[in-house]
């Protein structure tokens, strides 16, 4: 049967309720039949076993060996007898048994072990999947740094005191009485009902803002522009300590200066720096389209990878363009700050994190730096 990428990610979400029932817990399996013989299937148990074991699950492999014991007594001309389904096992058999399950048998199976090492803010369901996908990533050993604004919320709230939002490039006018709302909205309501979100799903997760710990430090981007916040400063220690009592940490992106004045941070500077702070493996971003798109009216065109050096042009030619253009200069950033690789995804999409991390093909555009393209 074949399984879509989108199914995958479905059946892991699925499992997360008996991935924490299970967690710490011993299982005891027992191999044998088909599955020991036919090496797709052997491949795909050896798989199970290990992702079994890599979200907490103790497992203990038992096994017999039939099939190979029977083949290792044809190739010295012995045959097989059996009274009642158990094996004759004379003196001569039980030598190859032993060799044949504490050798052969049990060291392949040791072997294959070895080798196996935007929307999405406001659609309640994505959110929800969002959160499972960021609980499930946790629960299997990865280290997650949720980042985010939370744009839609600040102007509904704006609008609900008769406040009209004003913009400049993509930047919103944020005078004090709108930085107050900022704060509130951002290190508020919106960060702790994420919190909230994964706690309910299963996780563990604490609330941060960029003003906690001096996380951001930032002064005046623009005047004109008011209480915007350009990063001077990010301090991941706050999020480290979190990291190791092993926490999601939240953060909410609103920094202050040495005189404690709150400043409205863009989320996707804010992510791209502390994902730089932390010389993070992977830097995903997640948007309301697909990725960059070689023709922006064909969504079959997406470009899967785009090397640091192919940025520029792909700006220069209009491939990338509008609001898209900030968004790959805080991907590029990224990369020339530390992380790994950074990742566009349409957050519309249910469990496109966990298709874009945990599949070969994945979802989006990736981005790295031409250091990292050379190794692949």
């Amino acid at each position: 049967m074949d399984i879509t990428n989108a199914g995958r990610a479905k059946v892991l979400v699925q499992a997360l309720p008996y991935i924490q029932e299970y967690a710490g817990k011993v299982v005891v399996i027992k191999y044998g039949g088909n599955a020991m013989v036919n090496d797709k299937l052997k491949d795909s148990v050896m798989r199970d076993i290990v992702l079994l074991s890599l979200i907490g699950v103790k497992v203990v492999l038992v096994h017999g060996g039939g099939p190979e014991i029977t083949e290792m007594l044809n190739k010295i001309g012995k045959k097989s007898e059996f009274v009642n389904g158990l094996r004759v096992t004379d003196k001569e058999t039980v030598d190859i048994v032993q060799m044949v399950l504490a050798g052969k048998v049990n060291k392949s199976l040791v072997s294959l072990i070895e080798n196996k090492g935007g929307n999405a803010m406001v659609n309640d369901k994505l959110k929800d999947s969002v959160m499972r996908d960021i609980v499930l990533l946790s629960l299997i050993g990865v280290k997650v740094v949720l980042v985010h604004g939370g744009g839609p919320e600040i102007t509904e709230m704006l609008n609900k005191i008769g406040k009209k939002s004003e913009f400049v490039n993509g930047l919103r006018v944020t005078d004090k009485e709108t930085v107050d709302i900022v704060q509130m909205v951002l290190a508020g309501k919106v960060n702790k009902s994420l919190v909230s979100l994964i706690e309910n799903k299963g996780g563990s997760a604490i609330g941060l803002s960029g003003m906690d710990g001096h996380l951001i430090t930032a002064t005046v981007k623009n005047p004109k522009l008011g209480f915007v916040g350009e990063i001077t400063e990010v301090n991941v220690r706050p999020i480290l300590d979190v990291l190791d009592k092993g926490y999601i940490p939240v953060v909410s992106t609103v920094g202050c200066d040495a005189e404690g004045n709150a400043y409205n941070i863009n989320a996707d500077t804010a992510a791209a720096k502390i994902a730089g702070e932390l010389k993070a493996e992977s830097l995903i971003s997640m948007t309301d389209i697909a990725g960059i798109l070689a023709n922006k009216e064909d969504p079959n065109t997406l470009i899967p990878v785009i090397h640091s050096s192919e940025a520029p042009q792909l700006i220069h030619n209009g491939t990338i363009n509008g609001g898209m253009i900030p968004k790959v200069e805080c991907c590029m950033n990224a990369l020339r700050w530390g992380v790994n690789r950074v990742f566009i995804i349409d957050g519309r999409i249910p469990h496109a994190i966990l298709i874009e991390m945990l599949t070969n093909e994945g979802i989006g555009t990736m981005f790295l730096g031409d250091e990292a393209a050379q190794k692949l």
